[in-house]
């Protein structure tokens, strides 16, 4: 294209270590333009695979912005909004391989229809299959059609236009409520009239609340299967979160999306009829014996979801926090836990007053030293109960801890040690939190709760788990538990459970401490199908079997 020449299209890509797909997806480019002039900008969200240097080296006529962060696809996306000289707009994930003339064909249909303000292509799956990408406007109606199967009742034309996404063929032209951001081309006088792309949205939900914004200044949508592009689909996403991890997200996202563009009313009915939807798919994968498949986790963490979204999760918390301490439902937790190494009730009870002995001692040493009895920087009382009952029980040889803070999950475990008349502790803790802030009591050393007579059977390691707990656990013997309670975020999660997992003994327990923090537990526990069980959504434990 020469200088000064004007520009049909504007093509936004927004990387973030692709580098492979986004250089499939700039090859595929020109072809798909069929003699439109363009320009193409790549805006890098802080890749550490050189893609912007691939970019660079391998298409001079790109345009490379790269940012210092990962700023998210709607930000990103309004930066080369921004920049962009063409008469429409297109976003192409980077992830979406165009196939032949496929632009053409969009720009050829925005250019015939002045109403129109976006439409879109056909996407197909890198198998070739249909990769659904229309969907009806927000209608609780329709959701009650879907959520009672009333649409079975319909003529299948009828219900597809009707319901549109994986019902209807994607075989016609047609106008609807919203489309899949994987790649749409925008004209940019609507962009001018409705805005940019609404950055609260940071991964989900940005193009789908443009499509409704479009529809309300005067706007058409458009789906067109003249257009096709092959969309591999979560590249990005799929590097940085695990599946139940890009749910949350994703209905997160819907959340604010509909809270935007629907009233209380309309809402919780919305979440009432999903509520129901999923409890349904629950029971029905129950009663096929699927309980611990991956469809049934995301199932299950839907219902749970959307009963919080009713309001259903404050009581449900209210409850766990009312009999989190009450004895009786202790000790059935750990009767079942205990089915593959049948404790038997009346070592369970024994264990369990142990446990409040143990208890009151961290209560009076607590009070004695620091003052009124808090929950920063200590497991919660209950689940230490549990703890010390559970190595109690199980007469474990070695256990792996990371995580001490002042101390009250070691003193738990030592003293079950203690009592079995043996064993060995192994504790990784990090002072501070990435943020600088600590929870261990000021003045205090990390584990100070911990009563100097129990310290012959524990060694402390200071130090983050990313650089430490390998080299640690390659120095000890085989355990048979080990428990996270360090720095919750989804990624730390996942690297203790993996690492932690490799060295257990055959037989020997996971833990984790908190687990309501994220989803890495329960997405964790269903990718490795291994028996699991969860007290009152605090404390995890998984058996490798």
């Amino acid at each position: 294209m020469r200088q000064g020449e004007a520009i049909d299209c504007s093509i936004l890509i927004v990387s973030w270590n692709n580098c492979d797909l986004l250089r499939s997806a700039l090859e595929a480019c020109t072809e798909a333009l069929g003699g439109l002039r363009a320009e193409t900008i790549v805006i890098d969200n802080a890749s550490v695979d050189g893609s912007a240097q691939m970019v660079r080296a391998g298409f001079p006529e790109v345009t490379v912005v790269e940012n210092d962060t990962n700023s998210g696809f709607a930000a990103a996306n309004n930066q080369g909004i921004r920049m962009a000289r063409g008469r429409h707009v297109l976003l192409l994930n980077n992830d979406a391989i165009p196939r032949p003339g496929s632009f053409a064909e969009l720009f050829r249909f925005l250019e015939a229809h002045p109403e129109v303000g976006m439409v879109g292509p056909r996407l197909l799956n890198d198998d070739g299959s249909l990769h659904p990408s229309t969907y009806p406007p927000l209608s609780v109606g329709r959701q009650f059609i879907q959520v009672t199967g009333l649409h079975r009742l319909f003529p299948k034309r009828w219900s597809g236009r009707l319901l549109l996404g994986g019902y209807f063929d994607h075989e016609q032209c047609i106008p609807v409520s919203r489309l899949t951001g994987a790649c749409v081309l925008v004209r940019k006088e609507s962009i001018d009239a409705v805005g940019l792309l609404d950055e609260d949205f940071h991964f989900y939900g940005e193009v789908h609340d443009w499509c409704l914004r479009m529809w309300a200044g005067g706007w058409q949508v458009w789906f067109n299967p003249a257009g096709e592009v092959v969309h591999v689909g979560q590249q990005s996403s799929g590097q940085r979160w695990g599946w139940l991890q890009r749910r949350w997200r994703v209905l997160e996202a819907t959340h604010i999306l509909l809270r935007k563009h629907m009233s209380r009313l309309r809402l919780w009915l919305w979440y009432l009829l999903r509520s129901f939807s999923s409890l349904v798919n629950r029971c029905r994968l129950f009663g096929q014996g699927k309980r611990k498949s991956r469809e049934a986790s995301l199932a299950r963490f839907d219902f749970s979801w959307y009963s919080a979204r009713l309001g259903l999760g404050r009581a449900r918390n209210a409850v766990r926090t009312l009999t989190r301490g009450w004895p009786p439902l202790q000790i059935l937790f750990l009767l079942r836990l205990g089915r593959g190494w049948h404790p038997g009730l009346r070592a369970v009870v024994g264990a369990w007053r142990e446990a409040k002995a143990v208890d009151k001692l961290i209560r009076r040493t607590w009070q004695e030293q620091v003052g009124p009895l808090t929950s920063a920087g200590m497991m919660e009382l209950s689940c230490g109960r549990l703890l010390y009952a559970f190595v109690r029980l199980s007469c474990p040889e070695v256990v792996v801890e990371t995580g001490v803070a002042n101390g009250a999950s070691t003193t738990y475990i030592l003293h079950a040690l203690n009592a079995n008349g043996g064993g060995e502790l192994h504790s990784l803790d990090l002072p501070t939190t990435s943020d600088g802030k600590t929870f261990v009591v000021a003045g205090k050393k990390p584990g100070w709760l911990v009563p100097k007579p129990l310290h012959g059977m524990w060694s402390l390691t200071l130090g983050d788990t990313r650089h430490h707990l390998a080299p640690m656990l390659e120095g000890i013997s085989t355990p048979q538990i080990f428990i996270h309670d360090s720095e919750h975020t989804y990624e730390t999660m996942l690297f203790e459970y993996e690492l932690g997992w490799d060295v257990l003994a055959e037989g020997g327990w996971l833990l984790s401490d908190d687990v309501e923090m994220n989803r890495a537990f329960d997405e964790w526990t269903s990718e490795h199908e291994c028996p699991s069980r969860v007290w009152m959504g605090r404390l995890g434990f998984a058996r490798k079997v």
